[in-house]
């Protein structure tokens, strides 16, 4: 049998509950990490306590507790100051919204609870002992890498439309496969994503797009992505092209951010919106409509503007990019070229060495690096005005063009003699 080493918090807190008479266990997602060998962020746990039995229980142990969402059986126990989330076994009433019950019924027996939950790999448990309970074959999909809905999946997906991406989502990061009614349930039930809120498929699409392995899902699902942004399919043939360009590694020093706006883009740019002209709007479009942050809907819509136009060829036409654009949205250019096909990897690597000895360097890039600035001109008797912004301009496009050095003689020089 399999043994979870559960934290000696989550035991002290078990153990008070088992102490007052009540059943508790640790539930979801640690119990699934913990069997994978994964980082757990948070422990969870369960119990056939009601909310207000709950409450009374730690408050006798002197603990603090916040009824987070004490309708829905939640209570957060403080543990010193560090919160746990301890929610009564529950069975769900009618989902007439495709996302949440509309009212949920407390229960004494866990097997109740788990069977209402989304994924078997996501309905085990753990008792203070660390051994699993599992009711649904979780370990066996475990083992097997696959995703299996907890009972029919076409029931789970009527219930919360969500599930359908967070399906993928899984897959996608843990390198799993649907089993095959659950892949069947997610491509039929798509339709359902109409109904989620943007904002929560936008979550879902982020995690998804940042999995290790969410070009196989790209590749698989391209009609239930279609389905999530709101759009028609399409040809396989593009979203094939897209799925590919997934397996262009990330960059070392990228953060979460900048990986995922890339992947967005891409899938967008050779994906979803393939063949069309004015890709930058019409990504703009289906951000807006996807109710992305506002960063990220910058950033996609500048990538799949740029992915499309004429490639840097030397150092110069590089540093001119990357004072349009920054450092950063360059970078992701690049990976966005070569997972794109559009330069070969070794083009690619000679792109990301010049970029990289040009941030060495201290190269120019920005106005603010010239050697000279507007005090200085008005010194040498440029007079204030926007005269005064666009010889700055003009001085740092020379610079970066090479033909006069930043250096202050030399572009005063160069002031006098263009703006005389």
């Amino acid at each position: 049998m399999p043994f979870i080493e559960v934290p000696e918090k989550i035991q002290r807190m078990m153990e008070i509950m088992e102490a007052s008479g009540h059943e508790v266990c640790a539930v979801g997602g640690c119990v699934r990490d913990s069997l994978l060998g994964r980082p757990i962020h948070d422990w969870d746990l369960c119990t056939s306590a009601q909310p207000g039995e709950t409450e009374e229980t730690f408050a006798q142990a002197g603990l603090e507790t916040i009824p987070t969402g004490k309708k829905h059986g939640t209570v957060t126990v403080l543990w010193n100051k560090e919160p746990v989330e301890i929610t009564t076994y529950r069975i769900d009433g009618a989902y007439t919204d495709s996302r949440r019950p509309d009212s949920v019924t407390f229960t004494r027996r866990l097997e109740e609870d788990l069977s209402r939950r989304d994924f078997t790999i996501n309905a085990m448990a753990c008792g203070r002992d660390g051994q699993v309970i599992d009711l649904f074959g979780g370990q066996r999909d475990l083992a097997e890498k696959r995703i299996r809905c907890v009972g029919d999946p076409r029931l789970r997906f009527e219930e919360d439309a969500l599930r359908i991406l967070r399906a993928l989502r899984f897959a996608a990061r843990l390198d799993f496969r649907l089993e095959e009614k659950t892949a069947e349930a997610v491509t039929e039930e798509r339709g359902r994503l109409s109904l989620i809120s943007p904002e929560r498929i936008w979550s879902e699409l982020c995690g998804l797009l940042s999995g290790g392995y969410a070009g196989a899902m790209v590749r698989e699902f391209y009609p239930v992505l279609s389905a999530a942004l709101g759009i028609e399919p399409g040809d396989r043939e593009s979203w094939t092209a897209a799925s590919e360009g997934f397996e262009t590694p990330r960059p070392d020093d990228w953060s979460d951010w900048a990986f995922m706006t890339a992947r967005f883009a891409l899938l967008l740019w050779k994906g979803a919106l393939s063949g069309g002209s004015g890709g930058g709007e019409r990504a703009r479009e289906l951000c807006v409509a996807l109710r992305t942050d506002k960063a990220s809907r910058s950033r996609v819509s500048l990538l799949v503007e740029q992915a499309a136009e004429q490639l840097p060829q030397t150092t110069p036409q590089l540093r001119r990019r990357m004072a349009d654009f920054g450092p950063e949205a360059v970078s992701q250019l690049i990976f966005l070229w070569e997972a794109g096909r559009v330069v070969t990897p070794e083009a690619a690597a000679w792109l990301r060495a010049q970029e990289k000895e040009i941030l060495r360097r201290g190269d120019c890039i920005g106005i603010g690096q010239l050697a000279v600035g507007g005090k200085e001109l008005q010194e040498a008797g440029i007079s204030a005005g926007p005269q005064v912004g666009w010889i700055l301009r003009g001085m740092l496009d020379a610079v970066m063009e090479e033909t006069v050095p930043n250096e202050r003689e030399a572009l005063l020089q160069w002031a006098a003699r263009k703006y005389q």
